[in-house]
């Protein structure tokens, strides 16, 4: 029997899975795959049209009749072992979708053993129909949650589709990959398998310019002459790119694949772009509400999201893309924070979506992708977030039994137990404890219903549920006892969790599956918080959130810079200061206090201190404190907010008995980063007639990300060597204004220190800077430019003459910059930056600047002041940096503002023209 492949289906197996459901849930959104690919197909060329009215049976729905008109096939009478094979493939496929997987997975194990392993010289046809086999086992393994194996298929399809040189076998066989990879947490190079696909230029999808995506892809897309395989493309591409961050970029290529589609006459292939497109939508909303980004900044659309799911919904034939519409519609409309200014909690389109959701889930069969729906929809019931961000609930859409017998599968006659997807059972379990969690009544089966979930999460390595699920546990049981040791304890635990993510970024993207502000942070925050209850803590307990914040910042840096800033061999910051007379101080913010934990340099004896003060009035302080020190007079608001400010974070500590017996002359901030907006070396004494007002009057200050440091050493230790550069003329079309006293500032560099490099405006460019940092070694950088630090890593940024150099282009330069000089640059100088005062993690900007550069202490202004006082202060710093009497970059820093404000000689004195430097990394 000869057995002819129509093009294009011969190589799909990923359109006969369901789609997994893309809502607000981290597992949700690792994978996703596409019903609206029809099933793989074939012809005879004989009499016999089997197979075509099999086909004809699938795709209608009729399932039941499809497997009817395989059976003849299977028989040994009349039938090859090659269509046997063929048929019993499909007949797997059928099954997959009747939910039966035993019978599915016996129908692909013989499909195998008929078929056998062809070798290079068999028939292109048998070729071909092994490579069936092959996508259909990488299904089914797919559905059942085996991803690594799914993915061996799937790469062993594709090779036989390359050793055939069949391109589109190929392309279908990186899409299935692409799939694969995609669920067990690794974006990134699904979406480069994607490329692969395309055999674009650009190699990595993180290399792609938005501006310019169009031109990069266009001539790979257009050469596709199927059009079903170029929209393919176009929506894995686009969601590759959603997954790994590049929302606007997805937004285009979806949109493309939008105009593509609509040639085609398929319903359901149209439903699903109009899906992806809410989905990346609602990933820009999700990124707004993250950044806090004001009403006007705002870059996507609430209106646009409702409208592109209900399209979806509205055209959709499949059931199973007609239930995704709805879930991710509800769970939208959910969540009022994702809105511009409309409300939509208490529309009434919530409950009747609730109600079909719900009716069409029980009309489908029990497995991965019905157990995440049934999951996902009582998520949006019940408020699964505002639980985890431990606000009060909101009313139950759906009354509370019929959601208990939603997640307990009440409904149908299954065991959970026999299930191979432990994923999908331990969400189904965690949501049904979020549902206890709920009510204090039923806090005892809220505890069960999750560690029923952990145990599933840790059997199935699913480590980043299972953070969540001890992170659900703490908040349980600190609710059934407040600061018990359990509950301490369950909150370590995930935290400890999350350090192993963290770790092994190389296997896992975190990143890819939760949002960091909703998933993360709250982790931490809530671990603080009960940890530090106590009027006084234990040690023990001390030592422990000790470590976790600096373990919080160092997180928090990683997610925004998207890498892993482990360190081996880093000198811990305990030993540096005790070598240094520094005091190590920890300030963080908790709901209804403001702590702060501290670290004497002669003492392993921790010392904490508390202010009762509610969260949200000191956020408001900062921002009115910060304000304030950026108007040149001292003011009445800016004095009483300094000197609250010291009376919360330094008084408490300073007048401890053991701080006060050791000669502390350095205090090392490791601070919440909201704390990273003021400049700790502004704050006030009450009472100064000594004539010591500030608290830079009495010490040296620098800052730590968290981060140890890697072979700290004093910058007069290295040749005083400097490249400098920056802009003095202004730029009226980019509206830059000019830096008049930028000149002087670099001409007195100049005179104290030997420059490598002098770069000034128009000479100022990334080429002039890039040659320069490769081909000569300098200890110092010095850049005297506008610069802007952010919370958003796309709006970091310095200015040359010609353009701006965002943060991933920093880290480009400076990494070629340490591959090709054997010293690192030991100070980074940024004299003319400023952060957003609205911006409460601005800072961050900052902080990623400074690690990018590879520099191993940065010297950064959180305002510009285009005034002589900065070219001043920069000049008595380095002055200060080459005095054999003052001992590192701290003291140099402390002198030259203290010349300042003791200079009579200058109306220097405000914290308007001195406090704006702060002192990042290495201070020695």
């Amino acid at each position: 029997m000869t057995i002819r492949f129509k093009p294009f289906w011969r190589w799909v197996a990923l359109g006969t899975a369901i789609a997994v459901l893309v809502v607000t849930t981290p597992q949700m959104a690792s994978s996703r795959v596409s019903e609206t690919v029809e099933p793989l197909m074939v012809a005879q060329q004989t009499v016999n049209s089997q197979f075509d009215r099999w086909r004809s049976h699938y795709i209608n729905g009729d399932y039941e009749a499809a497997v009817s008109i395989l059976e003849p096939l299977l028989d040994e009478t009349g039938n090859s072992r090659t269509a046997r094979g063929l048929a019993y493939s499909y007949l797997s496929l059928t099954h997959q979708k009747l939910g039966n997987w035993e019978a599915a997975q016996t129908a692909i194990d013989r499909s195998v053993e008929l078929i056998g392993v062809p070798s290079a010289t068999a028939s292109a046809s048998t070729q071909r129909i092994f490579a069936t086999s092959l996508n259909t086992r990488g299904q089914l393994q797919f559905s059942l949650g085996e991803m690594e194996l799914a993915y061996d298929s799937w790469r062993e399809a594709t090779g036989v589709y390359r050793r055939l040189s069949d391109e589109e076998g190929v392309t279908g066989g990186l899409l299935n990959q692409a799939q694969a990879l995609q669920a067990m947490g690794f974006a990134r190079r699904a979406c480069d398998t994607v490329l692969q696909g395309l055999d674009a230029s650009v190699q990595q999808c993180q290399a792609l310019e938005e501006d310019e995506i169009q031109a990069q892809i266009e001539e790979s897309i257009d050469r596709l002459e199927n059009p079903a395989l170029r929209v393919a493309l176009l929506q894995g591409l686009g969601n590759g790119l959603r997954a790994i961050g590049q929302f606007p970029a997805s937004r285009e290529v979806l949109q493309q694949a939008l105009v593509d589609v609509s040639a085609l006459s398929s319903p359901d292939l149209q439903s699903s772009v109009w899906l992806d497109l809410g989905n990346t939508e609602r990933a820009i909303l999700t990124r707004d509400r993250d950044l806090r980004r004001a009403a006007e900044e705002r870059r996507g659309s609430m209106g646009d999201a409702i409208a592109y799911y209900r399209q979806a919904r509205a055209i959709a034939n499949s059931p199973y893309l007609q239930l995704q519409s709805q879930l991710n519609l509800l769970s939208l409309l959910v969540e009022p924070s994702l809105g511009n200014a409309e409300t939509f909690e208490n529309s009434p389109e919530l409950e009747p979506l609730a109600r079909q959701s719900l009716a069409a889930i029980r009309e489908l069969k029990i497995g991965r992708t019905t157990l995440n729906a049934r999951a996902n929809l009582a998520c949006s019931v019940i408020g699964c977030d505002r639980l985890e961000r431990n606000e009060p609930p909101r009313s139950l859409i759906l009354p509370f039994t019929e959601i208990e017998s939603l997640l307990t599968v009440s409904d149908v006659d299954v065991n959970l137990d026999a299930l191979t997807d432990e994923r999908a059972v331990s969400y189904l379990f965690g949501t049904l404890g979020k549902l206890y969690e709920r009510q204090n009544e039923t806090l005892e089966k809220a505890e069960n219903a999750t560690q029923k979930a952990l145990a599933l999460a840790i059997q199935g390595g699913e480590l980043d549920l299972a953070y969540q699920w001890q992170w659900q546990l703490g908040r349980i049981l600190n609710r059934r006892n407040a600061g018990s040791e359990r509950a301490i304890a369950a909150y370590e635990n995930a935290v400890e969790q999350l350090e192993r993510l963290r770790q092994d970024l190389t296997r896992f993207d975190l990143a890819s599956r939760v949002s960091f502000r909703q998933k993360i942070e709250p982790v931490y925050r809530q671990f603080f918080e009960v940890a530090l209850q106590e009027e006084t803590p234990s040690q023990e307990q001390l030592e422990k959130v000790r470590s976790k914040l600096s373990d919080f910042q160092l997180a928090e840096l990683e997610n925004y810079l998207q890498c892993s800033l482990q360190e081996d061999g880093a000198k811990s910051l305990d030993e540096i200061a005790a070598e240094n007379r520094a005091a190590i101080l920890y300030p963080v913010i908790l709901p209804q206090k403001i702590a702060v934990i501290a670290k004497l340099p002669g003492d392993d004896r921790l010392i904490f201190t508390a202010t009762e003060i509610s969260e949200t009035e000191v956020l408001r302080k900062i921002q009115e404190f910060r304000k304030s020190l950026q108007q040149p007079n001292i003011n009445r608001t800016n004095l009483e907010l300094s000197r609250a400010f010291f009376e919360w974070l330094i008084q408490p500590i300073e007048s401890h008995p053991e701080f006060q017996a050791e000669d502390i002359d350095t205090l090392v901030f490791v601070p919440d980063t909201r704390l990273r907006n003021i400049p700790m070396s502004a704050l006030r004494y009450e009472d100064c007639d000594d004539g010591k007002c500030y608290l830079i009057q009495k010490y040296a200050i620098a800052m730590n990300l968290g981060i140890s440091l890697k072979n700290p050493q004093p910058l007069r230790d290295r040749e005083m060597t400097v490249l400098m550069g920056g802009l003095i003329e202004g730029i009226p079309e980019r509206g830059l204004e000019a830096l008049e006293y930028v000149e002087s500032e670099l001409d007195a560099i100049e005179a104290t220190l030997d420059a490598t490099g002098d770069l000034r405006d128009r000479s100022f460019t990334r080429p002039n800077l890039e040659f320069l940092l490769n081909t000569r070694s300098s200890a110092i950088v010095h850049l005297a430019t506008h610069g802007k630090f952010s919370s958003e890593p796309e709006s970091t940024l310095l200015a040359t003459w010609y353009e701006d150099i965002y943060l991933q282009d920093i880290a480009s330069i400076f990494q070629t910059q340490r591959q090709n000089q054997e010293e690192p640059i030991e100070l980074l100088v940024l004299s003319a930056c400023e952060t957003g005062v609205e911006d409460p993690r601005a800072t961050l900007g900052l902080a990623g600047v400074s690690v990018q550069s590879g520099a191993r202490s940065t010297l950064a202004s959180l305002w510009n002041v285009n005034d002589a006082s900065s070219a001043l202060l920069v000049t008595n710093f380095y002055q200060n940096s080459i005095d054999s009497n003052i001992e590192n970059k701290a003291q140099a820093l402390q002198y030259a503002q203290l010349e300042m404000i003791n200079n009579s000689d200058f109306d220097y004195n405000s914290p308007y023209y001195w406090s704006p430097y702060i002192l990042v990394g290495n201070w020695l």
